[in-house]
């Protein structure tokens, strides 16, 4: 499944084409994201600013580690079922 152990790796699956294959396409993509260590970015939102932004370089690295996600996410989607997508900002 994949081309070696670190999060570099690339991964070669099935992808998703719509309900026939989301089952199987979604226990692979929760193991690639949980390898990358992106699945809490999928799970969660991210956190609210401080009031006196003592966190803002927190969400700027949150921000970026959600984008991986939806990245990887997307480029694991057939282009049929990835116009359906285009309008999403996180994962």
């Amino acid at each position: 499944m994949s081309t070696g152990t670190d999060s570099t790796s690339t991964y070669q699956i099935e992808p998703l084409h719509g309900v026939a294959n989301y089952n199987v396409w979604h226990i692979k993509m929760r193991y690639i994201l949980i390898d990358f260590s992106l699945f809490k970015y999928v799970k969660s939102m991210v956190p609210p600013l401080a009031d006196d932004k003592s966190n803002e370089s927190a969400i700027e690295i949150w921000n970026e580690k959600d984008h991986k996600a939806l990245s990887t996410i997307s480029l694991h989607v057939d282009d049929s079922a990835l116009v359906l997508s285009m309008g999403c900002d996180s994962s």
